[in-house]
């Protein structure tokens, strides 16, 4: 036999609780769409294709606040 019990706070509720990172913060406060935009200009001609300049932009200002180094292979 089971019992059921009643949540008492929905993973929601627990989620606008939670405190931003430092980087979610970082990342919230800079526009980097006039980068993006020139970087799709430039992608347009050469490099791969596909990539997200945003995305792109994000992982290098997330390198930096937390002090990754570059992994050569």
């Amino acid at each position: 036999m089971y019992i059921r019990q009643m949540c008492l706070i929905s993973f929601e509720q627990i989620m606008e609780y939670q405190q931003e990172t430092k980087l979610e913060m970082i990342l919230s406060q800079i526009n980097v769409s006039k980068i993006a935009s020139s970087m799709r200009k430039c992608f347009g001609t050469k490099g791969p294709k596909g990539n997200d300049p945003f995305s792109f932009i994000y992982a290098l200002i997330a390198m930096q606040v937390e002090k990754y180094k570059l992994l050569n292979t």
